[in-house]
């Protein structure tokens, strides 16, 4: 079967490929003036490629997808190209990091494309093709962040996510936040530009399935994303001892079929749970009935639970009506039991731990493994408490207030004393999106400033499927 299955995707994109060429090989220019942006900008050019094609706006490439799946890829590819191959290569600069060689990443993906939909191949496959590689030395990038964590490392925990919905918003609707975290030296060897230096914005437009968006960097995946249907969904590294299981689907492979694919939120559930790998907390949301649920697994464990779940009450962590927030933290106590030895985050060996007051009793009790758990909880603790701030009053504009404040040790004390000392991954991009609306505001990294400190810029999903390059 799996024989059978691979060869009908060999032929599939032979086919496809042979119609890319004929079709939409060459890439066009024309010149437009984007509207909103503030600025005249009618000396820009638009690149087309078949039905796909590129717009910039304040430094963010807005990619324009729509056909088939390999279509599109190869669209995104073709459009975005040079970017691409600079992204790949900064990429790689990270493996040394992640503990990993070349090799092991590749092997991960010849593995794990197995568990993939045939959909999400030809995506992936279209823009390898586009850009000249073969597709295991383009398609790892979908799954660097799960084999970092099956290499157990150290710095893969400092993101954060939070949806909240009726009483907890202005207008009632489902408002999620997402804060990524990464290195920012990321750079491509050959050219010496910055990974971040090409931040995108994907707005694809499937023949077969829902329309979605997702920002990213050219030669980056996807960790953050909603589609036309109201499902919006983020997820987050969790270190944990459980089982590592390589067979499975990549987490960000696993978002990107949710996203074309997911009508209803249990539909959403059973694809970001199914085939999983190493450990994450996820935020996945419906804004149709509205509601979200704060998600967390490991390799053969999963809890799913919506704000009034007795985990998300158990001391000391609390519930918020309404609201469901995550960090790179376990807060069910079976999942837990995979991270930490004692639940309660705020015991005295976390707290030494955070401090470096005691590294040598540290390392006596065997807490390596373990260190960063204070911190994690005080970033918690901090989110937790913008959110209650704006209670009643979170839009999105305040939604990306409260961001930018966790980022700057506000709400609290010891998140602020942590922040002051301690070396953390900084803001790549801030997302906030009223799926209902089709409303987002993102503020991307940039080479000399993080995501808080940048401008926020405002886009619509149904208007940006609607532009037209001419």
């Amino acid at each position: 079967m799996k024989g059978e299955k691979i060869m009908k995707k060999n032929n599939v994109l032979i086919v496809g490929l042979i119609i890319a060429i004929l079709f939409f090989g060459n890439i066009t220019v024309s010149s437009i003036k984007l509207e909103g942006s503030g600025e005249d900008n009618s000396s820009n050019q638009v690149l087309k490629c078949g039905s796909g094609w590129v717009e910039e706006q304040n430094g963010i490439k807005i990619v324009h997808l729509k056909g088939s799946f390999y279509e599109m890829g190869y669209q995104y590819g073709q459009l975005l190209k040079y970017e691409l191959l600079k992204g790949v290569r900064a990429k790689k600069t990270l493996l040394p990091i992640f503990n990993l060689t070349y090799d092991e990443i590749k092997g991960f993906w010849n593995t794990q494309k197995n568990y993939m939909r045939d959909e999400t191949i030809d995506y992936i496959q279209g823009t390898a093709d586009a850009i000249g590689l073969d597709i295991e030395d383009y398609g790892w990038i979908w799954l660097i962040q799960g084999a970092a964590y099956y290499k157990l490392s150290p710095d893969a925990d400092h993101c954060s996510s939070f949806a909240a919905w009726g009483n907890a918003t202005r207008s009632g609707e489902l408002i999620q936040i997402r804060m990524l975290d990464g290195p920012p030296k990321a750079k491509d060897p050959v050219t010496g530009e910055l990974l971040i230096e090409n931040p995108v914005l994907v707005v694809a437009d499937p023949d077969e399935g829902y329309a979605f968006s997702y920002p990213t960097f050219a030669g980056y995946c996807a960790e953050d994303g909603f589609n036309e249907m109201g499902i919006s969904l983020t997820y987050m590294w969790s270190r944990n001892s459980g089982k590592k299981i390589v067979e499975g689907a990549p987490i960000g492979t696993r978002m990107l079929e949710a996203m074309y694919s997911a009508e209803t939120i249990d539909e959403a559930l059973k694809i970001m749970t199914s085939n999983k790998t190493y450990g994450y907390n996820m935020v996945i949301a419906d804004s149709k009935i509205p509601i979200a649920y704060a998600v967390e697994t490991t390799g053969n464990l999963t809890y799913a639970g919506t704000w009034n779940d007795k985990t998300e009450s158990q001391s000391p962590f609390w519930e918020i009506e309404h609201v469901v927030r995550r960090v790179c933290l376990y807060i069910n106590e079976t999942l837990s039991e995979t991270q930490r030895e004692i639940y309660n985050p705020k015991a005295l060996r976390y707290v030494l731990g955070c401090f470096d007051i005691a590294s040598r009793l540290r390392k006596l009790l065997g807490l390596e493994e373990e260190f960063g758990v204070f911190q994690r909880f005080s970033r918690y603790q901090s989110l937790s408490k913008g959110v209650e701030k704006y209670y009643g009053e979170i839009d999105l504009e305040n939604a990306m207030q409260i961001t930018k404040k966790v980022y700057t040790g506000g709400y609290d004390l010891a998140w602020y004393l942590i922040c002051k000392k301690a070396k953390y991954w900084q803001s790549w991009w801030h997302w906030a999106v009223c799926p209902e609306t089709g409303d987002f505001f993102i503020s991307y990294q940039t080479p000399d400033k993080y995501a808080y400190e940048n401008p926020v810029y405002e886009f619509n999903l149904f208007e940006l499927l609607e532009s037209n390059p001419e």
